[in-house]
């Protein structure tokens, strides 16, 4: 079945064999009308939405100097950036649609650091730090943080050392990671 709306798009839902239903989005002006998943609903009721903006990057950056705020980009692997809204050489997630983004972030101090207490993880938004930071240590020197940032279109989403709080980190995989996804 298709329904059109007065824009012009047309949503069709198409029905598989095993109940589940894709929604798919049709619109002439946009895209020659073809159709393009907008979301899909399984059979057990679960809605997943294949366009979410979304990124993970993991394995030993390279943590600038004070002059860029001391900012952990060029991860050595990015695992996920749907819709390249991740920019790897310089560590920034740009929003592309205003709305609630959920971003996570670790980074493995130098041993050096173990015991000095003075780092402190943060996420900046337009380059200014967006709300809170952390500097409990799981296990020695790893510093970890969880945040949900409301942002608008075109904000972009950094983490790193807090300003003045300096450090170096140690090469790792799992360790040194940077994620974020659009919730809402």
């Amino acid at each position: 079945s298709s329904h059109t709306n007065r824009y012009g798009t047309r949503l069709h839902t198409i029905r598989g064999n095993n109940g589940a239903s894709t929604f798919v989005i049709s619109n002439e002006a946009t895209n020659g009308g073809g159709l393009v998943e907008a979301f899909r609903i399984d059979t057990e009721h679960r809605i997943t939405k294949p366009k979410t903006p979304h990124f993970a990057a993991n394995a030993s950056p390279t943590i600038g100097s004070s002059s860029d705020l001391y900012v952990a980009r060029s991860f050595g692997n990015v695992n996920a950036n749907v819709g390249s809204h991740y920019n790897n050489s310089n560590g920034r997630f740009t929003a592309p649609v205003a709305g609630t983004y959920l971003f996570g972030s670790g980074l493995w101090c130098n041993n050096g650091d173990d015991n000095s207490g003075q780092h402190l993880l943060v996420f900046r938004k337009n380059g200014s730090e967006a709300g809170f930071g952390a500097n409990h240590r799981h296990e020695k020197n790893q510093l970890t943080a969880t945040m949900c940032i409301v942002l608008s279109a075109n904000d972009y989403i950094t983490t790193g050392f807090a300003s003045g709080s300096g450090g170096s980190i140690q090469g790792s995989t799992p360790r040194n990671y940077f994620w974020g996804y659009l919730v809402g």
